[in-house]
């Protein structure tokens, strides 16, 4: 009976590797999108008592981020620093599950929630700040912008979790 002896050349595929370098690429640019949601609504939420600004930190300490909150003393209205306070009425959560990421920020700052989507003005209220505010809304065009222009571009390859295999057989 002949034999045959050769070499034979394949390759190898780390799938646990290359979903793990899935899931940290995913969370990276989540992060990115969250940065550049949270750097928008920073900027439209004026800051009184600090109070509205203060229920973004807990996402800001997901991030990476401090909630840059200065109350500005005025002479004429002695306003209490509410940071804490605002701190206790805000959720911030970064979540990937299998391959899906999501930013999830909620905040039950009561003038946060009216003047985010109302005209103060409409109830008699007169502030130094124009409402609605529309903070999130413009924020969340911020954060599919960031996916857009970065993920897709920085998306892992799955070509560099081959590695080549060689088997011997003789027989």
């Amino acid at each position: 009976m002949p034999q045959f002896t050769g070499t034979f050349k394949g390759v190898n595929f780390s799938k646990a590797a290359y979903e793990a370098a899935l899931r940290k690429r995913l969370r990276e640019e989540l992060i990115k999108a969250a940065n550049a949601w949270f750097d928008i609504v920073v900027s439209i939420v004026p800051v009184w008592t600090g109070e509205a600004q203060g229920s973004l930190g807990p996402l800001a300490s997901k991030i990476g981020r401090f909630v840059p909150v200065k109350i500005r003393d005025s002479s004429a209205t002695a306003r209490e620093n509410r940071v804490a306070q605002g701190r206790t009425q805000g959720r911030g959560e970064l979540k990937i599950d299998g391959f899906r990421a999501a930013m999830l920020w909620d905040s039950t700052v009561p003038h946060f929630i009216f003047n985010e989507q109302n005209n103060a003005e409409n109830i008699g209220l007169r502030l130094r700040y124009p409402t609605p505010w529309q903070a999130r809304s413009t924020a969340e065009i911020a954060f599919f912008r960031q996916v857009v222009k970065s993920f897709p571009a920085r998306m892992v390859n799955p070509l560099d979790f081959f590695r080549p295999r060689t088997a011997k057989v003789n027989g």
